[in-house]
């Protein structure tokens, strides 16, 4: 029911049909992006450098140990809020700001701390998967 909250509190005109549009447009013409699960859409923001805040329940969302610890860095970094009140306070309170929010050296700081941990890609991925491929060939 979070798309009827967030279109009464922010408006209709906030919520984008992905349907229509597709998903990676979307995110890219967003000035903020808001997830309720931190699965791939939610990683691939953070990969593409798109502000985004994590917004779910910890009792909710059974986090593992490892998990809850990221998710509570990002809490407290505004990045992930478990009150709904909250995130609404924080996003009104800083909305002619988020890229200053976004880009600040602690917000890119955790987002390259989650990254390391969720989505470890490498500059030459290509070059590791080849010689991966033809090491196992020559087994």
């Amino acid at each position: 029911n979070s798309d009827k909250v967030f279109s009464e509190v922010f408006g209709k005109n906030t919520l984008v049909d992905t349907n229509k549009e597709g998903f990676l447009e979307t995110l890219k013409k967003s000035k903020l992006i808001i997830s309720n699960y931190p699965t791939t859409s939610y990683t691939e923001s953070m990969f593409l450098n798109l502000p985004i805040i994590l917004f779910c329940k910890k009792k909710v969302r059974i986090f593992k140990k490892e998990n809850l610890r990221m998710f509570n860095l990002l809490n407290k970094h505004n990045m992930a809020f478990n009150d709904y009140r909250e995130l609404i306070y924080f996003i009104n309170k800083n909305s002619h700001r988020i890229d200053d929010w976004w880009n600040s050296h602690e917000i890119q700081k955790t987002k390259s701390l989650y990254l390391k941990n969720f989505f470890n890609v490498k500059k030459n991925w290509a070059k590791d998967w080849s010689n991966y491929i033809h090491k196992i060939k020559k087994l």
